[in-house]
């Protein structure tokens, strides 16, 4: 149903699932969501949106249930300042932190004890990435992205673009957080994780593989106290 991500590091729990595989759940997945979940599904235009959004609500409401051992159409959510959703505890006094992010045909999952992001994209080789780089890339990054040949620049692109989504949806800032005020690049542009300090608290950034062709993505965590997630869902 879904596949899981190998993680670096004890404490986090990551879940790929793909659409095609996925469309037979939509009832089922449907029927999970909360009124306003259904009136923003009915607000998309296309099909194929609202179906993305009842599968990848229905894949984080299952998983949350499952860890949290209560019914996925009982959960409850609420948002902070800045927009990001968050799990309102159970009487039990249950929560856990989470995250959300998906991409032309995948979803991405994310649970933890410590507030965490992930970020998943579909690599565009015709999309031109020069002025978003311009726009958005720290000076660090740009520099890494032009110093490369242009045709290693549509890659090197979207991995920073995933560890920049995935540092700022870890903070619960969103956008709110200027893009070009922080550097994802580390000590080595090519290093797959590496830690970043803010005014908050300290995040470690990851990169991870996506499990299909084509896609790229990272993930975010505040270091702070471990928990265990399985697996077997």
């Amino acid at each position: 149903m879904y596949t899981t991500v190998p993680v670096p590091v004890p404490g986090i729990g990551i879940w790929i699932g793909q659409l095609p595989t996925l469309q037979d759940r939509y009832e089922s997945a449907r029927n999970m969501l909360s009124r306003e979940e259904l009136d923003r599904a009915a607000s998309f235009y296309f099909e194929k949106d609202r179906l993305r959004f009842v599968l990848s609500r229905g894949m984080l409401r299952e998983l949350l249930g499952h860890h949290l051992q209560q019914a996925p159409d009982a959960l409850i959510f609420s948002f902070n300042t800045f927009g990001k959703p968050m799990l309102i505890p159970s009487a039990e006094g249950k929560s856990i932190q989470f995250n959300l992010s998906h991409s032309a045909d995948l979803i991405s999952v994310i649970l933890s004890n410590d507030p965490v992001g992930i970020d998943i994209e579909q690599i565009r080789p015709d999309m031109d990435t020069d002025p978003l780089v311009r726009n958005y890339f720290s000076t660090e990054e740009a520099a890494a992205y032009f110093s490369v040949p242009p045709e290693r620049r549509n890659l090197l692109f979207f991995r920073i673009w995933t560890r920049k989504e995935a540092f700022i949806k870890a903070t619960g800032q969103g956008l709110m957080m200027p893009l070009k005020r922080f550097s994802v690049m580390g000590d080595d542009p090519g290093t797959p994780s590496f830690q970043l300090r803010t005014s908050d608290g300290l995040y470690e950034l990851f990169d991870i593989d996506p499990g299909k062709e084509g896609y790229v993505g990272a993930f975010c965590r505040e270091v702070g106290l471990e928990g265990v997630f399985s697996a077997n869902v």
